[in-house]
């Protein structure tokens, strides 16, 4: 089903998106694997999607897309990136994509802090932080606050203390099974 001659990026987007529907998988995902493999915003698509897609290029996309479908992998794995709090974060197999509902999450932190039901200077703990989205961005978002992430995870641990690096971020790690890490 590849197809050999020059296409611009909305024709890459379009046979996506098409292949995906086909498929039965979100056609959305066509759009933002694009943006994420161009590392494009969306303005810069509204001005460069009717270029010609250099062939690399088009073939990179292409195979993930097949890849998206065929073997059921997110995107994000691929891309090696997942936005989270508008922040990107380091993905890959050993952690779960961050989903976006779980922003929530942050802005009730936020809410009680600003309401005075939560300390400033109060403990938190992130177990199983996975990616660390969520303890590093309280980190960011709410500097006060004591954030401390665990997982049993080396990999997952590594993943999270790298995306607080890039980050910024100032926390402790800890490697453990749930509260053990706590302990002592």
């Amino acid at each position: 089903m590849k197809r050999t001659y020059n296409v611009t990026y909305r024709e890459a987007h379009q046979w996506a998106s098409s292949f995906l529907k086909t498929a039965g998988k979100e056609e959305d995902i066509a759009y933002h694997f694009l943006l994420g493999c161009q590392k494009w915003t969306v303005t810069d698509w509204y001005l460069k999607c009717h270029q010609d897609m250099p062939k690399e290029e088009w073939e990179f996309y292409q195979a993930g897309i097949q890849r998206i479908v065929e073997e059921d992998y997110p995107y994000q794995y691929i891309l090696g990136e997942s936005y989270f709090y508008g922040r990107p974060f380091y993905v890959n197999e050993s952690v779960l994509i961050p989903r976006f509902d779980t922003e929530l999450l942050i802005d009730q932190v936020k809410h009680s802090l600003k309401e005075g039901q939560l300390s400033p200077s109060a403990r938190v703990v992130d177990i199983g932080t996975g990616s660390g989205i969520l303890a590093i961005t309280l980190a960011l978002e709410c500097p006060t606050l004591k954030v401390t992430a665990t997982d049993l995870s080396k990999e997952a641990l590594q993943v999270a203390q790298e995306n607080a690096e890039r980050l910024g971020a100032k926390l402790t790690f800890r490697s453990g099974d749930l509260y053990t890490p706590l302990e002592g």
